[in-house]
């Protein structure tokens, strides 16, 4: 029983993961840009 839990739960961590680095990979995006365009970048 709960190795199924734990499995439920793996695949949600994985995604929350992913998501967090895809926003962590964006900021990091629009902050050069920011910097490089003099800050113009909303």
């Amino acid at each position: 029983m709960e190795f199924k839990i734990i499995s439920l739960l793996n695949p949600i961590k994985f995604l929350k993961l992913k998501n967090s680095i895809k926003f962590l990979g964006f900021m990091s995006l629009t902050n050069e840009g920011k910097n490089k365009k003099g800050g113009f970048i909303l």
